[in-house]
This record gives C-alpha cells, sequence and structure tokens, in this order.
C-alpha cells in the first residue's frame, strides 16, 4: 500500500497520484475524487439517488475491481457486479447519505463508532491517529461484509433461484438477477 498523506495544501496534493476528499475536483482521468464543489450531482445509479461522497466516488470507479481482486472471480463476472450493486446498497450508500447529512442515515452504527473516535479536546490522541484507526475500523467492517456477501449471501441467493427455477420447470437459470 502507498502511504497516506492528510494535508490541503495545494502543493502537495499536486504531487499525489490520487486525491480524495480534498481538492475541490472530480476527475476520474485525473485521479482526483474529491465532492465538494458547487453543483456537483454524481449518484452511484442503479436505482440510488443519494450524491456521492468521495468514499462513494471511489468506489464507483474502483469498486469492482477491488472485489474481483478479493474474491477471484474476473472483474467482468456477474457476481461481482451482483457483489459491488449490494455492498454499495448495504454499506457504501449510508457513508455517502452520512456525508451528505441525509437525516435517515445520522444514526447509523458505523457513523457513531467512527464519530466517537475523533479525539476529545482534551486528549492527546491526534486526529491523524485516529483517522488511521477510523479507516482500519471501516475497511474491516467492509471486508467482514465482503466476506459474508460473497460465501453466503451469494450462493443461498444462487440455490434458491436454482430451486425456484426447478419448481417452474426452467432448467435453465436465467443469468438477470430478479431480486436484491
Amino acid at each position: 500500500f502507498a502511504d497516506l498523506i492528510r494535508t490541503r495544501d495545494p502543493a502537495v496534493l499536486a504531487t499525489c497520484n490520487i486525491v480524495v476528499d480534498v481538492g475541490v475536483v472530480y476527475d476520474e482521468s485525473k485521479q482526483r475524487f474529491d465532492h465538494h464543489q458547487r453543483g456537483f450531482t454524481e449518484v452511484f445509479g442503479h436505482g440510488s439517488t443519494t450524491k456521492l461522497s468521495s468514499a462513494g466516488l471511489v468506489y464507483k470507479h474502483f469498486g469492482k475491481e477491488f472485489i474481483a481482486n478479493a474474491t477471484q472471480p474476473p472483474v467482468d463476472n456477474g457476481e461481482v457486479e451482483k457483489l459491488w450493486l449490494k455492498l454499495y446498497k448495504e454499506f457504501i450508500e449510508a457513508i455517502d447519505a452520512i456525508d451528505n447529512v441525509i437525516s435517515q442515515y445520522l444514526s447509523d452504527i458505523k457513523a457513531s463508532r467512527v464519530g466517537h473516535l475523533n479525539p476529545a479536546w482534551n486528549q492527546l490522541q491526534t486526529v491523524d491517529t485516529q483517522f488511521g484507526e477510523a479507516s482500519r475500523l471501516t475497511g474491516e467492517e467492509f471486508l467482514g461484509r465482503l466476506d459474508y456477501y460473497a460465501n453466503a449471501w451469494l450462493p443461498a441467493k444462487g440455490s434458491l433461484t436454482l430451486i425456484y427455477c426447478q419448481k417452474q420447470g426452467n432448467h435453465r437459470l436465467d443469468q438477470q438477477d430478479h431480486s436484491s
């Protein structure tokens, strides 16, 4: 993994390969993923209308590749697409909503756990140290969900689809996903 640099200094940002959540630029071709500019309206799509946070932007552009690398099927495999959509709906969308202050998500347990990592005014921990802990905590939860969805939810869904098709007398499985 590359070093993580936390800064808002434009001179430092200009030296970075990828910039996330700062810089007021969203440009995939330049690897800049900020959502703080006026008029930003990017959404994930696929039925979601929640405005993306920087986390959602990174997930939208790199999520399938990450899932494929972690679970081993090729990135264009239909299972990767299903996992990508499921993880957005069940995990990333709440992060997008919280970052964009959508009230129905503000009591989300992830937000509460991460929010409590902010150091109190009289604590010695630095924001950077706590940011690292929040990143670790969120990453572990994401990987846990990916593991569950890839190894329990997806196989169960496939089994139920097979049983349904057999009951309907259709032994050829339709490759399209008709439910979430």
